[in-house]
């Protein structure tokens, strides 16, 4: 699960520090994440936050789970050139 404790302007994004904790871990992960988003991007993001008056961390999580299917769909980059997919 990611928390999102930090958010802070970067060149031409936004930085999102997030604290990963697994669902079995009684400690959480001390490694932090950031996630890039462009500038316009999180502006509708925070919107959307506000007018359903949730958590960014929510709106993307609630993305993430919409959007995983179609994501996984996508053409995966092999970088084991050992390996051949059928």
């Amino acid at each position: 699960m990611l928390a999102f404790s930090r958010i802070q302007p970067t060149q031409g994004a936004w930085t999102v520090q997030a604290n990963s904790k697994k669902a079995d871990d009684r400690q959480p992960d001390k490694r932090k994440q950031s996630l890039y988003f462009p500038e316009e991007m999180l502006s509708e993001i925070k919107r959307e936050a506000l007018r359903q008056d949730r958590s960014l961390s929510w709106i993307v999580q609630q993305a993430w789970r919409i959007a995983r299917d179609e994501i996984k769909k996508f053409p995966s980059i092999n970088l084991d050139t050992d390996v051949v997919e059928d």
